[in-house]
């Protein structure tokens, strides 16, 4: 070696080494990432506290709604059960058997007692007759608390739920006392093992080392998710201390039943006041995901910097050595020979970066170009073919006999080897005349040297059809003679089939549209008849804005029901009972509404709950419903020949007579309702009360085919009769 290419080796430059540059790298990398996923752990860890905590006090709603959905299942049954005709008429052994059936279903005790004595009259625990044991005069806190309130309760745990478990009572009133109250309380026992079967079946199962609880108002538990047979009947400590604060719920820290310190996430009850849903978390389970956290973070960053380090050292000794075989290869960039450039700020690289420059800068340029080049064929060979792969065209080529000599995309169901050399009416994709079709139009696009374009479609042999856009061109060799025809066939079928769906919706929205238009034209129409005859028999303009605001709201009232049948009709039943349902007395006992299920076409509907309005509103002002002792009775009958007999009865109201003038009421019952219904309606005034009879025979079928076959309301022969002539319609 040369003297000038010894001195050309001499360091050129001070510096680090390459071992000490990528020591620092690492550690200037590791360094900041440790601090930062430190802070990213604590993050973390108080993230998923919080997430622990949201998902035990949600765990602990859910259990309790599921537990408050088992109670007021009970407590319906408990009502059903207190308002049963047995009772009611002190038929005890008939309640006793209604009962023992409830009890059985609801593995259940059921009881009645009297609040006055303390007696009890019913136990279902016992055969009816073998005498229940003498009261002691005393009531429990519960009964006492029903008693007095005359409002539902439920009972704290006691040793009551059959066979000496333990259990507790839907306590509800059976019947009212005079002054407020209840005279007797029904009771269901039910076992608190049914409270331990829900809780299973609701507790969570992600919160690890969790346990759920349900207490009664003493705090003592019902039910436990853990320990349940020692648990139950046992007071819970911590959840006691938290009900202090009061309140629907929330969470506390605190020691649980172990000792060990805990969170606590509880719920109330609604539907069992003093109840309360309890979960308590472990604080090991909340502090776990830190510790997890923090012992990966330790591991993984101890690994990472000796990693680093000794990745450092090797790669420094390998690095050194490469340079210093650069160094010498400079000579040969200078005689011409191809070395590849290296720039580096590294010591050990300055040694040979003046000699590396001119040739490194050649060889980028040159590298650059040719990269530029290769990669922009290779994108463009890709875009080529993604198109033909992932269109829905099909390109070909065939010979002047029509055969397949070249295809691109064929159909997945083809193949070259079954396509090639064949012609279209060998290829079983349509009919023969449709196949025929696109050989002719191939033809003359190679007869005429002038491309085509047209539609064609084909069945498949199921019975399938597709669409497809076609282009022909004559395909010309060298010489620029024809010798076949190159064909494009573009899959247009979803095209053609969604311009189809689109016409048919547009034809459906322009039928919706007319049906729309039809039936506010009607309801306006009604709606102004009803405004014009109540402003006409108004005395001031209040009293009309009040009137005419009642029978629109009866009005709409019954669209709403038509609404949920999509205009198909209404039952009867459902009808009176929102018609009456704003001007119904308090007290259930004085309206009774019975008859079969019978089914109105919409237009009679409208018009009975107009009728039925200006009854119930005629009996509020001056008939039954105007005094406590007045009862109105609506009871129908269907026969065989499917009619209809209703009658509206008043009794025990004021003494009646026939009025001076037909109003709105007496038109629209006599008049319109007669006519839609194709029946006859009569208004009697006998002393006794108002009685309104109807009879008609109800169309066979329900819906639009029995509003069609209704007579059309003739047009009013005045204008005074304008209100009963001008009636709601649903045709």
């Amino acid at each position: 070696m040369s003297a000038s290419a010894e001195s050309r080796r001499a360091p050129m430059g001070g510096g680090l080494s390459v071992r000490a540059h990528l020591a620092l790298l690492v550690l200037a990398v590791l360094l900041p990432m440790l601090g930062f996923a430190g802070i990213a752990v604590w993050r973390f860890a108080e993230t998923e506290r919080a997430r622990i905590v949201a998902q035990a006090s949600g765990a602990a709603r859910e259990v309790a709604a599921a537990v408050e959905r088992d109670l007021a299942e009970v407590r319906t049954i408990a009502r059903m059960l207190a308002d049963s005709d047995a009772l009611r008429h002190g038929d005890l052994a008939g309640f006793h058997r209604r009962a023992s059936a409830a009890a059985r279903m609801l593995d259940a005790r059921v009881t009645l007692r009297d609040v006055a004595t303390g007696r009890l009259l019913v136990d279902t625990g016992l055969p009816w007759g073998a005498g229940p044991p003498a009261a002691d005069g005393r009531l429990g806190e519960a009964e006492a608390e029903v008693a007095r309130t005359g409002r539902p309760a439920v009972s704290d745990l006691e040793n009551g739920g059959g066979e000496g478990r333990p259990g507790f009572a839907v306590l509800v009133p059976a019947r009212a006392a005079e002054g407020g109250g209840a005279a007797q309380v029904l009771g269901v026992v039910l076992p608190a093992a049914r409270v331990q079967d829900i809780l299973l079946d609701t507790q969570p199962a992600v919160i690890p080392g969790a346990v759920t609880g349900v207490l009664d108002g003493r705090g003592v538990f019902v039910a436990r998710s853990r320990d349940a047979e020692r648990a139950v009947g046992e007071r819970s400590l911590i959840l006691t201390d938290a009900l202090r604060a009061g309140g629907e719920g929330g969470v506390a820290f605190g020691r649980g039943r172990e000792g060990v310190p805990a969170l606590l996430a509880y719920r109330r009850l609604e539907a069992a006041p003093g109840w309360w849903v309890g979960i308590n978390v472990p604080e090991a389970a909340l502090e776990a995901p830190l510790r997890r956290a923090l012992a990966v973070l330790g591991g993984l960053g101890a690994a990472a910097l000796a990693i680093g380090l000794l990745a450092a050292l090797r790669l420094g000794r390998r690095l050194t050595g490469a340079l210093h075989a650069l160094s010498g290869a400079a000579e040969a960039v200078r005689t011409g020979a191809p070395v590849a450039a290296l720039a580096t700020p590294l010591r050990e690289a300055n040694e040979v970066g003046a000699a590396l420059a001119d040739a490194a800068r050649e060889l980028r340029a040159r590298e650059a170009e040719r990269a530029a080049a290769a990669a922009a064929l290779r994108l463009t060979g890709e875009r080529f073919r993604v198109a033909l792969l992932h269109a829905p065209i099909t390109v070909y080529a065939c010979d002047e006999a029509l055969r397949y000599t070249w295809i691109a995309n064929p159909r997945g169901e083809d193949d070259l080897a079954h396509v090639l050399g064949r012609r279209d009416d060998e290829l079983d994709f349509g009919r023969p005349e449709e196949l025929a079709a696109l050989m002719a139009f191939k033809r003359r696009a190679i007869e005429t040297g002038a491309g085509a374009r047209a539609d064609f479609t084909f069945t498949a042999p199921e019975g399938g059809a597709g669409h497809y856009d076609v282009t022909a061109e004559p395909l010309r060799d060298a010489a620029g003679r024809i010798v076949g025809a190159t064909v494009a066939m573009v899959d247009v079928t979803d095209r053609v089939r969604d311009a189809a769906a689109l016409r048919r919706q547009e034809a459906h929205l322009r039928l919706l549209i007319e049906e729309l238009n039809h039936r506010v034209k009607n309801t306006l129409a009604a709606v102004l008849a009803i405004a014009v005859q109540t402003l006409r028999n108004a005395a001031d303009t209040e009293e009309a804005r009040k009137v005419l605001q009642k029978r629109l709201l009866a009005l709409a009232a019954a669209h709403d029901i038509l609404t949920r049948t999509c205009w198909e009709g209404a039952l009867l039943e459902e009808l009176v009972r929102a018609a009456l349902a704003p001007l119904s007395p308090a007290d259930p006992e004085r309206l009774r509404i019975e008859g079969p299920p019978v089914a109105l076409p919409p237009r009679a509907a409208l018009t009975l709950a107009l009728a039925f309005h200006e009854l119930a509103t005629n009996a509020v002002k001056y008939g039954a419903f105007s005094c406590e002792s007045g009862r109105v009775a609506v009871a129908w009958t269907l026969d065989g020949e499917r009619r209809l007999r209703l009658r509206w009865t008043e009794t025990g109201g004021p003494p009646v007579a026939p009025p001076a003038r037909r109003g709105f009421g007496s038109r629209l019952i006599e008049r319109s309702l007669a006519h839609d219904l194709g029946g006859q309606a009569r208004i009697e005034f006998p002393p006794t009360g108002v009685v309104c009879t109807i009879e008609a025979v109800m169309p066979p079928a329900t819906g639009a085919a029995a509003a069609d076959a209704m007579p059309v309301a003739p047009p009013p022969a005045n204008q005074d009769d304008a209100a009963g002539a001008a009636v709601p319609t649903a045709a």
